[in-house]
């Protein structure tokens, strides 16, 4: 039922890392031993100690779960005890994001996987309504919850050459349909807007991939060129048509239906 998001390590586009900051003794709860001999160890600690503080995280917002049935776990992770669960359909809040997993308003954690954005909080309020694609054009790019590098990160990073749908600008930075945010500075235009091979018959659901590596394309059929990264064994993705045997995904990108269940 639960997957972990699988995190690259790379060097990432705008300030991937969390800074260093300065913090007191006083701050941080430590007060300077009053023994007139401290070691040097000690003496750097009472003089100036570096914390790393991770950038702010823009929830609360509202997600709703996608899977017939979603385990809430004690923490961010299949290690941790099942104390929970949640229905499909149902819609909940979430404060905080880790790893591919939400810790939920009400307590727990739930693996993002299985749930799609629905919109509240501060996952990048404001800016403009568009309805476009564009092409990634930075090595790595970093997702955030909102439109700024102050916003935590939300999910997995963007990669050379993807193809992704964006449904809102802001102050230089796109939004995704799932909620979150990157630099428009490292996209440019398709030229094309979503839903390229249109008809079909328009569906709500959500299914597993079941082929090794999955092509996503500009319309249903191969004749059809690519559109952004393929799918991947295992996944589970929501599809919003299906039209002579391919499925659209909500960005507006297309895949066989034979690779999927």
């Amino acid at each position: 039922m639960e997957t972990f998001a699988f995190l690259e390590t790379a060097v990432a586009h705008e300030d991937p890392s969390p800074d260093l900051q300065v913090r007191s003794l006083k701050e941080l709860g430590l007060t300077v031993p009053a023994a007139a001999s401290v070691g040097l160890a000690g003496l750097l600690l009472a003089t100036t100690l570096l914390v790393s503080v991770p950038n702010a995280n823009a929830l609360p917002a509202s997600v709703t779960v996608t899977s017939s049935g979603l385990n809430i776990r004690s923490g961010p992770g299949t290690g941790y005890p099942i104390i929970g669960g949640l229905s499909s359909g149902q819609t909940v809040g979430v404060s905080d994001y880790s790893g591919g997993w939400y810790r939920i308003s009400s307590g727990g954690w739930i693996a993002s996987n299985y749930t799609t954005y629905s919109g509240g909080g501060g996952i990048g309020g404001g800016g403009t309504p568009i309805d476009t694609r564009v092409r990634i054009t930075g090595s790595v790019v970093n997702v955030r919850n909102g439109p700024g590098t102050g916003y935590g990160l939300n999910g997995r990073p963007l990669y050379y050459g993807e193809v992704v749908r964006v449904v809102r600008s802001s102050g230089g930075w796109y939004q995704l349909p799932d909620g979150g945010w990157f630099s428009s500075s490292y996209a440019t235009s398709t030229g094309s807007n979503p839903g390229t091979g249109g008809g079909g018959t328009p569906i709500d659901r959500v299914v597993t991939v079941t082929g090794s590596v999955v092509n996503v394309r500009n319309g249903p059929g191969t004749g059809y060129a690519l559109n952004g990264r393929p799918l991947y064994y295992g996944e589970r993705v929501r599809v919003v048509r299906s039209s002579g045997g391919w499925y659209q995904l909500t960005d507006g990108g297309w895949f066989s239906g034979s690779y999927a269940n």
